[in-house]
């Protein structure tokens, strides 16, 4: 694989999951607080992610209220199901895709919990999530 960087990669992976614990207390405050659905939002790679834990979901028979959307197609169309308590889940390694950004905001505007995992700390994204 052209310019594959291993330590890039698993240093990216680790990072994940030294956050397991704060993402836990996270769900565990949503899930006491109430939520009607989980959007998990993406665009491109991320989307395509967001695909599979869409499917293991479905695998695993999992009853949760669960809603794939390509960012693009949510700022554009929409979504009936979307609501101010919905929390939507996002995930980006550069923490700079406009899309994500703009459907982010459009999130905050009904009042909807945004969660997500960003590498890049000091992102835009990193910063609205």
């Amino acid at each position: 694989m052209l310019n594959f960087d291993e330590n890039r990669v698993r240093t990216e992976h680790q990072n994940g999951v030294n956050l397991i614990p704060e993402v836990e207390k996270i769900v565990d405050k949503i899930c006491e607080d109430g939520y009607s659905n989980i959007f998990l939002f993406g665009i491109g790679g991320t989307l395509l992610y967001a695909g599979q834990i869409m499917h293991t979901a479905k695998q695993l028979g999992c009853n949760l209220p669960l809603y794939l959307e390509n960012a693009t197609d949510f700022l554009y169309e929409g979504n009936a199901k979307f609501d101010k308590d919905s929390v939507v889940v996002i995930a980006s390694l550069s923490g700079n895709t406009i899309e994500i950004e703009q459907a982010i905001d459009k999130a905050h505007e009904v009042g909807a919990r945004v969660i997500g995992y960003v590498e890049v700390l000091d992102s835009p994204l990193a910063k609205k999530v």
